[in-house]
């Protein structure tokens, strides 16, 4: 009886992948191929960021077929295409998406075309932004809520108070600095409170202060000498921005403060911590022109330049 022999050459154990060899390829997504050993190993997926804060190389590669790209900040592993060729080179879905400076302008490859990376589209409500590689519909616009973050979340934009851009049960809602930009979105209901980052806005002609564990809305109002607000309430201006106004009951000189619960001071006051741990309205003033009631001092605030009454 003839002898059979099983031929193993070009087999590879399970969990080690053979690759290509010269040029090295043909792993997964989230694989590259060890020149070495011409197997798979682990390895950054497309659109992860690939340099610490540092600018140093992660210790995984990009995965096979991209490279760690660094005209964008953060850098990440992507497959760079010519944003002028017809058809893109990227796979579907993907398109070639043109690479920007801080100033909007095209930058250029080493051979001088305009330079581009495959990225996806983004729908509304869907993630946007640089880590992923995945940018919105040009219908839409890319917004960031927390400061420093990789990544935001695709918007149609509107101009408030109402614009026909938005469908029911959208509303144009004004959550920026500037009243007359926002976006369209689906409001909470009243005093529900808000957190913009996990996509709970605040109804139409309210503002979201968020101290980063929940924030309340406000009646949105202009500072200045002009007050709308009802009542007893004041046009304050809490925020670093004295741009931005939010209809409150403002605590005099002396009173307790406390931004979190609600709790501001007027125009002419800061909310100072004390050493009990509480915190007090004091009335602001200057060395140069102090105006202090009497029994009080005009002294600088530890770790700021501004001065107050104490």
């Amino acid at each position: 009886m003839r002898r059979m022999a099983l031929v193993a050459s070009g087999l590879a154990l399970a969990g080690a992948a053979a690759c290509n060899s010269k040029p090295c390829g043909g792993c997964g997504s989230g694989q590259a191929c060890d020149t070495a050993t011409k197997t798979c190993g682990p390895a950054l997926a497309y659109g992860a960021i690939c340099e610490d804060d540092a600018g140093a190389a992660l210790a995984l590669p990009c995965e096979d077929g991209t490279s760690c790209e660094t005209a964008v900040s953060p850098p990440v592993c992507a497959t760079t295409c010519d944003p002028a060729a017809t058809p893109t080179t990227c796979p579907a879905p993907q398109q070639c998406w043109t690479v920007t400076d801080s100033s909007g302008s095209p930058i250029t490859a080493a051979d001088g075309t305009l330079l581009g990376y495959c990225a996806g589209i983004s729908s509304a409500g869907q993630i946007c932004g640089v880590v992923g590689l995945s940018f919105c519909d040009p219908s839409l616009s890319c917004v960031f809520f927390v400061d420093g973050a990789n990544d935001g979340v695709c918007f149609a934009p509107c101009a408030p108070p109402s614009d026909a851009a938005c469908t029911t049960p959208n509303e144009c809602l004004a959550v920026f600095a500037d009243p007359t930009v926002g976006i369209c979105a689906i409001p909470q209901p009243a005093d529900a409170g808000c957190v913009q980052a996990e996509g709970l806005f605040c109804p139409e002609g309210q503002i979201c202060l968020d101290p980063g564990d929940g924030g309340a809305c406000f009646e949105r109002c202009t500072p200045g000498p002009t007050d709308s607000c009802p009542g007893t309430q004041s046009c304050l201006a809490p925020t670093t921005d004295d741009t931005v106004g939010i209809c409150a009951e403002a605590e005099q000189p002396g009173g307790p403060c406390n931004p979190n619960a609600g709790e501001f001071c007027d125009s002419a006051g800061l909310c100072i911590l004390e050493d009990d741990g509480g915190a007090t309205c004091h009335q602001v003033c200057s060395e140069e022109e102090p105006t202090c009631p009497t029994g009080q001092s005009c002294l600088q605030i530890e770790g700021s330049p501004l001065d107050a009454c104490g």
